[in-house]
């Protein structure tokens, strides 16, 4: 009797030990910041400065303490991002709002145009920065999204509109802090 115990004790042991890898990455991930409903761990904001912190590390290889410094700011810059994208993703599911397969294949090809590179070039450079297709095509969404939410609830709060990009990014920019003042949001980096 006691044999089967310690059987079934192994058994059970080594199933709650090897976790699929799918799920490993979730058990040892930490969070880093908190928005309303929303957490931000600390794997998510790696892999969003991850592009900005290969930059720093090309520039400041010899200078430990800015090189610290300014992985530092763009980690919690990368936190900040993730945590408004969570919140206009919010807003935007509120006002019913969706992004399409179409507009981001636009929204890619305006990148690629405005960085005069072809579609190819552009995945090819993504690819060097660490970025998958997917993920950039998922963030193209997340921002096309939170300008549409933005656009929605302006345009049905006052009715009006910015007139000029400068104009359009300052608004833009007020409003997601506005959501991020609403919501509580905690940050432990």
């Amino acid at each position: 009797m006691k044999f089967f115990r310690y059987i079934t004790a192994a058994v059970v042991a080594s199933s709650l030990l090897s976790v699929s890898p799918a799920f490993a990455d979730i058990l040892v991930d930490r969070i880093v910041a908190v928005a309303g409903k929303h957490a931000v761990t600390k794997r998510a904001v790696t892999r969003r400065a991850a592009p900005r912190i290969a930059n720093i590390e090309s520039v400041y290889k010899g200078d430990a303490d800015k090189h610290a410094k300014l992985v530092a700011e763009e980690e919690r810059r990368a936190a900040e991002e993730l945590i408004d994208d969570a919140l206009a993703t919010d807003e935007a599911a509120k006002l019913h709002l969706t992004v399409t397969t179409d507009e981001i294949d636009r929204a890619f090809r305006a990148v690629a145009d405005s960085a005069k590179v072809t579609p190819a070039e552009l995945t090819a450079e993504l690819g060097r920065r660490g970025l998958t297709m997917a993920e950039y095509r998922a963030e193209l969404g997340k921002q096309l999204l939170g300008g549409k939410a933005f656009t929605m609830e302006r345009a049905l709060r006052s009715g009006d509109t910015p007139e000029s990009t400068e104009a359009f990014a300052a608004a833009f920019d007020a409003w997601r802090l506005s959501l991020r003042t609403a919501a509580h949001a905690e940050f432990r980096l």
